[in-house]
Parts: structure tokens; C-alpha cells; sequence
């Protein structure tokens, strides 16, 4: 063989293969087929590649003969085999079978490794792909499914279910400047179970600090910590995410929950902190924290959705819906934020074109609660039927309404007690406390609309001007005209069927709305954009008319 091989590099040496055919594109030929078409294989079965060139490719597959796992037919049964064998840059394709795991699968110290699933298993490879996910789900024992250090990957079309295990990251665990993207993954029914005394139980979907993970088309369904030890802990139900560059696109969180018999769960949905956070157009649905302690020391029980700790930022919440997330308990204090809650001093967040609808139904809770931030900016979203206030502000820092609708929450509209708070382009109608309520913030209301709350509109503002509210307000430009609303939250436009008089607020303002970012949008029934003077109130992206 060692002769064989001589003679071969010496007639690739001697330009045996020399091109009789260079084409533009630089590519050598010889007799018509490519040189390096014939080179390659001779250079594979000689053993002279690199194991990253000579198998960048492998198949798994339960009807694989788990031989060479370079084809269908030859697949390894076991992922970890392939990763194993996997070099730089390599791609492991996954048929859709369904996994059972009695261990992990560790992707440490992987570059640039790609697996990708859901394959039908059929030739040319890698073949088509078929309906379905591949699934890796804990069959017996107690494991994770997923467990990386160190490592860049990329994983697409896969489910990580059933894991269970007493430690962080039930379902998926990476650390240690990983770098993960995934590309429709599903993560559910991971759970971490009772804890020890004082310890904090961390991401029972997925686990990930100092490195990046990026998420897109993902689902986090139904991981849970539940019901832990007397003094346990527990931090983000479905993602847990500390000092990493976290992005989520249109992937959804959904039943997540955490339960403790007496001390914190933050975060049903997602804790982080460190790190960034942007996440646009996901949706959170039914995702919680609560306890089951009816004891005189409460538990503590904030962000049924997201929970956000110190030094996050950015954090970017853009085009996402929230709906009946919760918190909530025995216990009728020391909890707060059903869909939000942020506790760190230097968080910076945007939430942009969001909705946040029937939160925290079963019991009394903000919306949204700030106990500390540097500042937390509200814009084009809306807060409707909260189980108590749509947004409640405490610390120092900076808070910012902006072209928002907060309508028919079961508290106040806005209440701060701390910091600065400014409210400008906002309707805060039907809510069953004050539409904006104050106690110790510098708080300051424009070119809104405040009606029809049960308590009153605006109270101990610092100062309120071009507002229609329901009670006189002092200032300039204030007026307690009826708004006339239509279809909803709209603005009746004369000449329209049933609007025989146009609302008092379009052109009321005391800015123009192309200053206020407004230009284009509507507070009308007949769609007409707003221009010129800026009409008070929410401003929609189009009319009903």
C-alpha cells in the first residue's frame, strides 16, 4: 500500500492529471471530468484527507446498519457516534426517528458543527425531508438531553423532550463561550425536579451563560420545575440565560411554569441575566410562577413570562404577544409582573408594537412591574384585561409610554412611585382604578386621552397639558371634552355612518405628530393619517373605514 500511495502523489506530482480543459471559473478538468472529482475519492481511500475533509458528512438513522455513517444505508443509531467522528465544519443528518436517551449528548468543543433533522432517510442523499422533527427523548434514568462546552453548533429541525435530571438545563445545557443557534427546534416537557436546601434550579428547558444562542422558529412547551424543596430556588422555566447574547425570532413559550413550596421562582418563561435580549415576534402563552406555601413568610413570585435581572442590555421586546401568562399562588403577596418584571438597576429595554392580553386572570397582578431599571421605554403596544395594573413602577430610573393603548385593566392604567415616568400619544380608557396614578415619581402626561377610569383619570402628576381627561386638569391645552370613541378605541370621523360629529382630540395636540414619530398612523375611523397638529391619543397603524 505504501508503494501504491507513492505512486499515486507522484503522478499527481508529475501532472499526469494536468488540465486539458481550464474553464473560467478556474476549475481543472481532465477528459471532461473534474480533476478534483477523481483526486478526492483516491486521495479518501488512501487515508491521506483530513477527517474533517474526508467525512464532513454523516448520517443517523435507527434503520442504519451503524457502520461507517456516511450514507442511509450505513448510518450510525447513535448521535453521538457521528459527533464524535464529527470534524470542523462537519453536518450530521438525522432522520426523523424518535431517540431514546439514557444519557446526555455532549457537542463540547465542537466548530462550526451543524446537525439537522427531520430527513426522510432516503437516497441521493442527504434525500428529502419528511413532516416530521427528529425526536431525542430520555427513555429511563435521569439525564438531560443536550449538553455542550465550548462548543459552536447550529440545530435545525429537532425536539429535545422528556429530559429530567437535578441540575440546570433539563433539556439543554451550554456554557463556557458556546455559541448555539437553533432553526425550528422544539424543547418540551423537560423537567427539573425537588432541589437541594437553597440551591437555585436554573432553565428547565434550556440552560445556556457566557456565550450566544439564537433561536428562531422554536417552540418551549410545558418545562417545568416543580414543587421543590423547602428553601429551593427557581429561575426561568423554559430558557435560562446568564451574561450570553440571547435573539429569539417568532419562536413561541408556552405552558412553562415554575412552582415552589416557599422561596423565589422568577421567570416562567425566561430568566436573564447579563447578557442581551431581543427577541421579535414571539408569542408567550400560559406560561407562570407560582407557590404552594400558606404560611406567614410569603414566596417570592414575579414574571410569569420574562424575568429580567441586572445588567441586561439591550433588551428588545418587538411584535410579540402575551397572553394569559401568569403569577400566583396561596400566598396574596411578595409577587408581581404576570407578563414582566425587571429588577435590574442598569437594564435598558425597548418593548415596541407588542400585546399583552388577559394576564394573570385567576389573581390580582401588574402587567408589567418595575422595581429597578435604568429605563424602560413602552411604544405602539398595548396592556388590556390585567388582573390588576397594566404597568407599576417603583426605583429610580426612567419609564416612557409612547403611542400606547392600556384599556380595561382590572387596577390602574399607570402607576408610578419612584424615578420619572413620561406619557405622551397614549389612550388609557375603561380601567377599573386611575388612568395614570403617582406618589413620588416626577411624572409628566401629553397629547393623551385618559377616560372613563372608575377611581378618576390623572392624579399627583407633576404636570399635564393638551390632554383630554375626564376630570379638569390645570395646564395648557387640557380639556374634559367626551372623546367620542368608535369601533373600540378609534376616533369618530364626521361624515361616516353613525359619526355625526368628529372627536374634540384629532388635531388637539400640542406637538406635530411628525416630531412624535406619528406621521402616516391614525387615531381615525376613516384611516386618514395624522398630519399637522398631532391628534391626542393612541395612534393605529390603519383606520376601520
Amino acid at each position: 500500500m505504501v508503494a501504491l500511495n507513492e505512486r499515486v502523489i507522484a503522478m499527481l506530482g508529475s501532472g499526469l492529471y494536468k488540465s486539458r480543459d481550464r474553464r473560467a471559473t478556474g476549475s481543472c478538468r481532465w477528459g471532461g471530468i473534474g480533476c478534483g472529482l477523481l483526486i478526492l475519492p483516491i486521495l479518501g481511500l488512501l487515508g491521506l484527507l483530513p477527517a474533517s475533509l474526508a467525512a464532513a458528512e454523516w448520517y443517523v438513522a435507527l434503520s442504519g446498519d451503524n457502520s461507517a455513517g456516511t450514507n442511509w444505508a450505513t448510518a450510525y443509531t447513535n448521535l453521538q457516534t457521528a459527533v464524535d467522528g464529527a470534524g470542523a465544519d462537519a453536518v450530521i443528518y438525522v432522520k426523523a426517528d424518535t431517540f431514546g436517551r439514557t444519557n446526555q449528548i455532549d457537542l463540547s468543543s465542537k466548530q462550526n458543527l451543524r446537525i439537522t433533522g427531520g430527513y426522510a432517510g432516503t437516497a441521493p442523499e442527504p434525500g428529502t425531508l419528511s413532516a416530521n422533527y427528529s425526536v431525542f427523548a430520555r427513555s429511563s434514568g435521569n439525564t438531560r438531553l443536550f449538553y455542550g462546552s465550548a462548543t459552536t453548533v447550529t440545530i435545525e429541525r429537532l425536539t429535545a423532550a422528556s429530559g429530567y435530571i437535578n441540575a440546570h438545563g433539563a433539556g439543554m445545557r451550554f456554557e463556557n463561550g458556546s455559541a448555539v443557534t437553533l432553526s425550528n427546534v422544539v424543547i418540551r416537557n423537560n423537567t427539573i425536579p425537588a432541589d437541594d436546601y437553597g440551591n437555585m434550579s436554573r432553565g428547565a428547558g434550556l440552560y445556556i451563560s457566557n456565550g450566544s444562542l439564537t433561536a428562531v422558529d422554536c417552540r418551549f412547551d410545558s418545562n417545568v420545575m416543580s414543587y421543590a424543596n423547602w428553601a429551593a430556588r427557581e429561575l426561568g422555566g423554559g430558557l435560562y440565560s446568564e451574561n450570553a447574547t440571547t435573539r429569539l425570532e417568532r419562536s413561541a413559550f408556552v405552558g412553562n411554569y415554575l412552582y415552589v413550596k416557599h422561596y423565589e421562582a422568577y421567570g416562567g418563561a425566561i430568566y436573564i441575566t447579563g447578557g442581551s435580549l431581543i427577541a421579535s415576534n414571539c408569542s408567550f402563552l400560559s406560561n407562570g410562577a407560582t407557590d404552594g406555601y400558606a404560611g406567614s413568610t410569603a414566596p417570592y413570585t414575579y414574571g410569569g413570562a420574562i424575568y429580567l435581572a441586572a445588567s441586561v442590555n439591550p433588551v428588545v421586546l418587538y411584535g410579540s404577544h402575551f397572553s394569559v401568562n401568569y403569577v400566583g399562588g396561596i400566598t396574596a403577596t411578595d409577587r408581581g409582573g404576570a407578563v414582566l418584571f425587571i429588577n435590574g438597576s442598569t437594564v435598558n429595554a425597548m418593548i415596541e408594537a407588542c400585546s399583552l392580553e388577559a394576564n394573570n386572570t385567576g389573581s390580582a397582578e401588574e402587567a408589567v412591574r418595575i422595581d429597578a431599571a435604568s429605563s424602560v421605554v413602552f411604544c405602539n403596544s398595548l396592556i388590556s384585561g390585567s388582573s390588576d395594573s397594566a404597568i407599576q413602577k417603583a426605583g429610580a430610573g426612567r419609564l416612557v409610554v409612547t403611542n400606547c393603548l392600556f384599556t380595561s385593566n382590572a387596577r390602574h392604567g399607570v402607576y408610578t412611585t419612584a424615578g420619572t415616568a413620561t406619557v405622551v400619544t397614549a389612550t388609557i380608557a375603561d380601567n377599573m382604578g386611575w388612568g395614570i396614578t403617582n406618589s413620588s415619581a416626577t411624572a409628566v402626561v401629553s397629547n393623551c386621552i385618559v377616560w372613563n377610569n372608575t377611581l378618576g383619570g390623572i392624579v399627583n402628576v407633576s404636570s399635564v397639558a393638551n390632554t383630554c381627561d375626564q376630570e379638569v386638569q390645570g395646564g395648557t391645552g387640557n380639556f374634559t371634552n367626551n372623546p367620542r370613541f368608535f369601533m373600540g378605541y378609534y376616533l369618530a370621523s364626521n361624515g361616516l355612518s353613525f359619526q355625526t360629529d368628529s372627536s374634540p382630540c384629532i388635531d388637539a395636540g400640542g406637538d406635530t405628530a411628525a416630531n412624535l414619530g406619528l406621521s402616516g398612523r391614525t387615531t381615525r375611523t376613516d384611516g386618514i393619517g395624522d398630519a399637522g397638529a398631532v391628534d391626542c391619543g393612541y395612534h393605529y397603524s390603519n383606520g376601520v373605514a
